[in-house]
C-alpha cells in the first residue's frame, strides 16, 4: 500500500467522523488522552486534547481529481459547513503549564530526544496545536494527515474514533458551556527536591472579587487567572476544614463532649453527653464510656512542611475547646490554625491576616499526595520539577457549547483550543510543492 493510499483510508475514517458529529449541531466534541496511556497519572507533555468542532466557513469541494485514489468515497462527498479535527499538546516553561496555545512551542524532534518546549522564536520550532480539515480532498493540504508523518497522525486518528466509541462516552452526552480540563499536578522527588508556592498575581484581590462575583450571579467563570491561592485559603477558611484529610482529629469525628488536657495539649473526646446538654440536631446519641486522645499535630505538619516545601516553617494549631466538656458535633472544628477561629471571613480580612503565608502552605499540603516515590500537589498552587495530568479527575469526552466554552485560564494553566494553528511544516511542505 503506497503512503497516499494509506492517508486516504485514513482521511476517509475521520471524514465520517465528522458526518457523525453533524448530530452535535454547534457544540465541539472533546476527548482527553495520553500518547501512551489511557488513564491515571500521565506526563503533561503526554497529554493530547482531540476534538471536532464546527468550520467557520461555508465552501463546497469538488468531488474527484485524476490524483485522487479511486478507492476514496468518503471525503469525495460535497461538504457546505465543515468540520476539522483539532489536536493541541501541553507543554512545561519557565515553571508554567500551558495547554493549546501558540505561547509555547515545541523543538524539533531529534533521534533519541523527546521535544521540549522552546520559546517562539526559536529557530525550527512547531506549535503546541494542529488543526485537520477533515473534508480537504487533497491529503497534501490536510494538516496532521500528512503522509510523512504517519506515526503521529495514526495515533491521532485512533484518539479521534476513541470519541465516538460508546464505551468512552456513553449513549448521552450532556452540553455544557465551559471546557471542564483534568486536574494538573506538580511533582518533587524528596529529600532532592522541593516545592516551592506560587505567587499570585499584584491584584489577586481585585481578581479574587470578580471571581465570587461572578459565581454570586450564576455565571461560569473562564477568563480569570492569578487568584488560585487566595481563593483556596478563603474556601478553607470559611469551611474550616484544612489538613482533616490527613491528620486525625482536626474536625470532631463523632458527636460527642470534649475538652483540652492542659498537661498534654491533647483534647479527649467521649460519645457520652452529659446531663442537660443541648441535644437538638444530635442524631444517633451513643452513650459510651471509652475516652478517645487526639494529639496536637503541630510538629508533624511543620516536620512534612519543612520536607516537602522550601524554608523552614513553623504553623502553629489552636484548640477550639476549652479544659471543660463542651459538647461538639460531628464534623466541627476541634483545632484550627492559630488565629483562624471559625467563622465567615470575608476577602479583605483573609488577605490581611497576619499568617497568609503559612495558611497558603496548609491549603498546598492539602493537595498534596504521594505516589511511589514522587509526591504529587495541585499545579495551580505549587511549582515542582516536573508536570502532570491525572486523566481520570474529568470526563475522558465532553460536548462543549461554542467555541469559547474552549477557553480556561488557572494560574499557571492556559488554555485556548479554539484558537488554533496550523503546523509550520505544513506550511512548509505546501509551499514546497507549489515551487515544484
Amino acid at each position: 500500500m503506497t503512503k497516499e493510499l494509506a492517508g486516504a483510508e485514513l482521511l476517509s475514517d475521520v471524514t465520517v467522523l465528522a458526518e457523525y458529529a453533524d448530530r452535535d449541531g454547534s457544540a465541539t466534541r472533546v476527548f482527553f488522552a495520553g500518547r501512551s496511556s489511557k488513564g491515571g497519572i500521565i506526563p503533561a507533555d503526554e497529554l493530547l486534547v482531540v476534538f471536532v468542532k464546527p468550520g467557520g466557513k461555508r465552501r463546497e469541494y469538488t468531488r474527484f481529481t485524476k490524483e485522487w485514489p479511486a478507492k476514496f468515497e468518503a471525503a469525495g462527498k460535497i461538504m457546505k459547513s465543515p468540520r476539522y479535527l483539532c489536536s493541541a499538546i501541553t507543554g512545561m516553561l519557565d515553571g508554567v503549564l500551558y495547554v493549546g496555545t501558540d505561547e509555547v512551542r515545541w523543538s524539533p524532534v531529534k533521534p533519541g530526544e523527546k521535544r521540549r518546549p522552546v520559546v517562539a522564536d526559536s529557530e525550527g520550532c512547531a506549535c503546541g496545536c494542529t488543526r485537520h480539515d477533515l473534508h480537504e480532498r487533497d491529503i497534501r493540504k490536510v494538516g496532521a494527515l500528512n503522509p510523512i508523518r504517519m506515526v503521529r497522525h495514526r495515533l491521532l486518528i485512533a484518539l479521534g474514533k476513541s470519541a465516538y466509541d460508546r464505551r468512552n462516552c456513553g449513549e448521552e452526552l450532556e452540553i455544557c458551556d465551559q471546557l471542564r480540563l483534568p486536574k494538573f499536578l506538580a511533582s518533587v522527588n524528596p529529600p532532592y527536591q522541593k516545592f516551592r508556592l506560587k505567587a499570585d498575581a499584584p491584584d489577586a484581590e481585585e481578581r479574587a472579587q470578580r471571581i465570587l462575583a461572578s459565581y454570586e450571579q450564576g455565571e461560569l467563570v473562564s477568563d480569570e487567572a492569578g487568584a488560585s491561592v487566595l481563593l483556596q485559603v478563603l474556601k478553607r477558611a470559611n469551611e474550616g476544614d484544612w489538613l482533616a484529610e490527613r491528620y486525625r482529629g482536626e474536625n470532631a469525628p463523632f458527636t460527642g463532649i470534649f475538652r483540652l488536657d492542659p498537661k498534654t495539649g491533647d483534647i479527649l473526646g467521649r460519645q457520652a453527653l452529659p446531663t442537660g446538654a443541648d441535644t437538638e440536631g444530635v442524631e444517633d446519641e451513643v452513650v459510651s464510656e471509652d475516652v478517645w486522645r487526639f494529639p496536637d499535630f503541630s510538629d508533624d505538619v511543620n516536620l512534612e512542611l519543612d520536607k516537602l516545601f522550601e524554608g523552614t516553617h513553623h504553623v502553629c494549631f489552636d484548640s477550639m475547646v476549652t479544659k471543660d466538656w463542651t459538647v461538639v458535633r460531628q464534623g466541627q472544628p476541634l483545632r484550627l490554625p492559630k488565629a483562624t477561629p471559625k467563622k465567615y471571613w470575608a476577602l479583605g480580612e483573609i488577605v490581611a491576616h497576619p499568617k497568609f503565608n503559612d495558611l497558603a502552605l496548609l491549603a498546598a499540603l492539602a493537595t498534596v499526595e504521594t505516589r511511589g516515590r514522587l509526591v504529587y500537589a495541585d499545579a495551580n498552587l505549587v511549582e515542582g520539577s516536573a508536570a502532570w495530568v491525572d486523566l481520570d479527575t474529568a470526563p475522558r469526552v465532553q460536548l462543549i457549547a461554542g467555541s469559547a466554552g474552549l477557553r480556561y485560564y488557572g494560574n499557571g494553566v492556559r488554555c485556548d483550543l479554539s484558537n488554533l494553528d496550523i503546523e509550520a511544516h505544513i506550511r512548509s511542505t505546501r509551499a514546497s510543492r507549489q515551487r515544484t
